[in-house]
């Protein structure tokens, strides 16, 4: 999907909605690669941002608002993604940089693996699974690294309940199990298999800031059990921002 239109598209018929709704909206901003990355993050945040306020522009019409007009500028949806790294604490700036160990790595087989370490837990494991200590610095962790293969330090490292796994391809990627069994679930399918990847940490501070608003809106409503429209429309936004975090473009 090379536009958020396109984007948008394939993530309101999830809630009912039908897909030219998606023709409502203005998007500005350009589009990817906004930031160096090959994924369509800018096009799939945009998406995300999109449909939020289209439910949102549902709900207030269920209310008896007047329609409002749902406008997203793609830059300022792909900078809300990564929101952690421009926040600040008063006047002061608030450090976004990784723990020296986090990165990829040469394996034995002349791959590469990637060892998440910015949560101490995650680094815990990785560094027992490997023999690494703390205070121990980067070239030791690359030395150990590479007296593994990438499939098998992968494994270890996820058995022993840490974050990380194998650099593959994209073609590889297409191949492997957990790829296919997330291609097999529908859109709205409840917990989904999770890819060995980080990946939902980037759009974890948009849509769960909007998911978790309208979770506990949800709830509210349902224990008065009042306006059914009203809940009915709140349903679909949840539907609609959970379909929107799994976007891949």
């Amino acid at each position: 999907m090379d536009t958020p239109r396109e984007a948008l598209s394939t993530i309101l018929p999830v809630a009912g909605w039908p897909d030219d709704r998606a023709v409502s909206v203005a998007f500005t901003g350009g589009s990817d690669p906004v930031l160096p990355t090959p994924f369509r993050i800018g096009v799939a945040g945009a998406a995300t941002v999109a449909a939020a306020g289209l439910a949102a522009d549902e709900l207030w019409r269920v209310r008896g608002g007047r329609p409002q007009n749902v406008a997203v500028d793609l830059r300022q949806a792909t900078a809300a993604l990564r929101s952690g790294t421009y926040m600040k604490l008063g006047d002061g700036e608030l450090s976004t940089a990784r723990h020296g160990f986090m990165g990829v790595y040469p394996s034995k087989d002349g791959r590469w693996s990637y060892l998440h370490c910015n949560f101490p837990n995650h680094r815990a494991a990785a560094l027992s699974v490997l023999g690494v200590r703390e205070d121990q610095d980067r070239e030791a962790l690359a030395r150990a690294v590479k007296t593994w293969t990438a499939a098998e330090l992968e494994e270890a490292i996820v058995a022993a309940k840490g974050a990380g796994g194998k650099v593959r391809t994209k073609a590889e990627w297409a191949k492997h199990p957990q790829c296919a069994a997330i291609a097999q679930l529908p859109p709205s399918a409840g917990r989904a298999p999770r890819r060995r990847t980080i990946t939902a940490s980037i759009s974890a501070p948009e849509a769960s800031r909007i998911e978790v608003k309208l979770a506990a809106s949800i709830v509210v409503s349902r224990s008065a059990m009042r306006h059914s429209s009203e809940l009915l429309a709140k349903a679909s936004i949840a539907s609609v921002v959970r379909m929107a975090m799994r976007v891949r473009c």
